[in-house]
């Protein structure tokens, strides 16, 4: 047996994995840090993009924008989960949020891009982690969940700390567009 393969079986049995749930915890923690990750990086980008082309006055607009827009979005998200399950719901939502965003990324930075893509983070924030823990209503017991819940949501925490970009000196002379890419 090689000796990477001992050190997971130990790493698993210590964090309450069994066997037949590694694979399970493994995508479910992948899930959950690439998302968390990903929303942490955009939500640095899309204040600073915000910040430098819509008045500080229009914040106020735009946090009642993503308050009016969450509830349809929310009760579209249900009913796409209804419709095709917890799973391929979160992965239409994970395919769909990252067009969404590259899209919004390629129009030419005006302040109505600016609170298109701040509101568009904001719902997307939203409705993916209500997703994934319908995902993981779907994927593990009741039992599993409370052994589980711990090792898996760490993944979130992890994911908001790696997703956090450091500032760094350089990052004051770009553009906010150019901060979420350096």
């Amino acid at each position: 047996m090689h000796p990477a393969i001992g050190l997971v079986e130990r790493f698993a049995r210590l964090l309450g994995v069994r066997d037949g749930e590694r694979r399970a915890v493994l995508v479910s923690f992948s899930v959950l840090l690439s998302t968390v990750a990903a929303h942490a990086l955009l939500e640095t980008a899309r204040d600073a993009l915000l910040l430098s082309g819509v008045p500080r006055t229009a914040l106020g607009v735009v946090y009642v924008l993503i308050a009016v827009l969450t509830v349809p979005t929310a009760v579209a998200s249900r009913r796409a989960t209804l419709r095709l399950g917890a799973k391929r719901a979160l992965t239409v939502s994970l395919v769909a949020a990252s067009g969404l965003v590259a899209g919004a990324w390629t129009l030419p930075v005006t302040s109505t891009v600016a609170v298109l893509v701040y509101v568009l983070t904001g719902l997307i924030g939203a409705v993916l982690v209500p997703q994934f823990w319908s995902f993981m209503g779907d994927v593990f017991t009741a039992t599993q969940v409370r052994r589980l819940f711990g090792p898996i949501s760490s993944a979130g925490v992890i994911g908001g700390v790696a997703g956090s970009p450091r500032p760094r000196p350089r990052w004051f002379a770009l553009p906010p567009r150019a901060t979420c890419c350096s």
